[in-house]
């Protein structure tokens, strides 16, 4: 076989315990001389790069476009988590707005700060005939600019439209960034996009700007959205092939590493726009407030959601509701909708009984709404803790207390 990063030249060699500290010499190995996706245990003594990720393999910086990365490895896109500054607006051939302008960093919820801004628009005509739309996208270093968290203006656009919905193909640059530049900064000199949804560019300021305008020209047809959304800005490096093209249920750690789609809890989900595309077992939705729709498991009211499932416990597509609760020391359930507080609910059996009950959450993603809590059959005692009264042997749990009694005036749906 090959034998990888066998450096067996010593020599005196200057080194710093701290990046503060003064330089020490001894006699030390030449530094790493692995390619990027070769096998590696120490960033220093094995990899060309200096970079060796997770005592595994060597991984390098790349550009978009590069056709060769170290031994066996591709140069693949990743989000690096920064805050963005921009905006986003549908114009007309003429610059008149077609929609109110999208802004990240002010939200309904009072001016919060958003991770990425994101519009649609629908147009609305009937000429049998594809209509041009420009995206304006504003960018600005505002962060740095203030000494928040270190942001150059780079952000990330996505396009893609009602008949040509995502996945994502290969990253674009933007044409600003390209090895011979051109400049997009107004309608006239527009990045054409037209119909080549969906697409995704890699944008960002020219060094030493402080704002920026890019256009990006698509074409849509009659009845057709176009949705636009600006995210975390991208960043390459060499990837082991063999790490990617994974299929949907298979080991991830991040989502380019995925086939189609994106990796949730460590498994690789495929992105969807009905359930024809899922496979049995599995089906199309989205995480609250998403656009964009992925295949996963399928699970009903009372189902273990604690392995299968993928996404947060509030927020959990496999669930009827999203929702994959627990009770303390007990195993996660899926819960699903319901109309009546203190109702019956969920699953029943063979003798008529449901093994649910309706209760009112108020401070769940949605705020306050009704959802169905598997009961305890009326196991606990009076005085014991519980959530619906089918919990306990007095059929009332005091919602004051969360404590089983018979005080029928603060009942679970009283």
């Amino acid at each position: 076989g090959t034998i990888f990063a066998t450096n067996l030249e010593v020599g005196c060699r200057g080194y710093k315990a701290t990046a503060g500290s003064d330089t020490t010499y001894a006699c030390l190995p030449l530094p790493g001389v692995s390619l990027a996706a070769d096998p590696c245990l120490s960033g220093y003594f094995d990899c060309d790069s200096g970079s060796c990720w997770n005592e595994s393999f060597c991984i390098a910086d790349c550009e978009i476009g590069d056709t060769e990365c170290g031994r066996d490895g591709a140069c693949v896109s990743y989000t690096y988590n920064v805050e963005t500054d921009t905006q986003i607006e549908f114009v007309d051939g003429s610059g008149a707005s077609l929609a109110d302008p999208v802004d990240d960093n002010e939200n309904a919820n009072g001016g919060l700060i958003d991770l990425y801004s994101s519009a649609s628009y629908t147009d609305a005509t009937s000429d049998n005939d594809l209509d041009s739309v420009w995206v304006k996208v504003e960018s600005s270093s505002y962060y740095a600019d203030v000494g928040a968290d270190p942001d150059t203006g780079a952000y990330q656009l996505q396009l893609f439209t009602s008949n040509n919905p995502p996945p994502y193909g290969s990253v674009s640059l933007e044409s600003e960034l390209k090895e011979v530049p051109a400049d997009n900064s107004s309608i006239g000199q527009a990045q054409l996009v037209d119909d080549l949804t969906p697409v995704r560019f890699s944008a960002s300021l020219a060094e030493g700007d402080d704002a920026d305008v890019d256009y990006f020209r698509v074409q849509l047809s009659d009845g057709e959205i176009l949705y636009a959304a600006t995210t975390y800005p991208l960043d390459q490096v060499c990837w082991p092939n063999a790490n990617l093209g994974k299929e949907a249920g298979a080991e991830c750690e991040f989502s380019f590493e995925c086939a189609a789609g994106e990796c949730f809890s460590g498994k690789c989900a495929t992105e969807c726009t009905g359930d024809a595309v899922c496979e049995a077992g599995f089906e199309c939705d989205s995480f609250y407030g998403s656009q964009r729709s992925y295949c996963f498991p399928k699970l009903t009211f009372n189902d273990d959601c604690e392995a299968s499932a993928l996404g947060n416990a509030l927020d959990t597509p496999s669930c009827p509701n999203n929702l994959c609760l627990t009770r303390a020391g007990d195993t996660f359930w899926c819960s699903e909708s319901c109309d009546t507080e203190g109702a019956e609910c969920g699953n029943q059996d063979e003798e008529g009984d449901y093994d649910g009950e309706c209760w009112e959450i108020v401070d769940g993603p949605l705020g306050t709404q009704n959802i169905c809590i598997p009961h305890l059959g009326g196991s606990v005692a009076d005085a014991g803790s519980c959530i619906v009264n089918a919990d306990c042997a007095s059929n009332c749990c005091n919602q004051s207390d969360g404590t089983c009694s018979g005080d029928s005036t603060a009942c679970n749906g009283s």
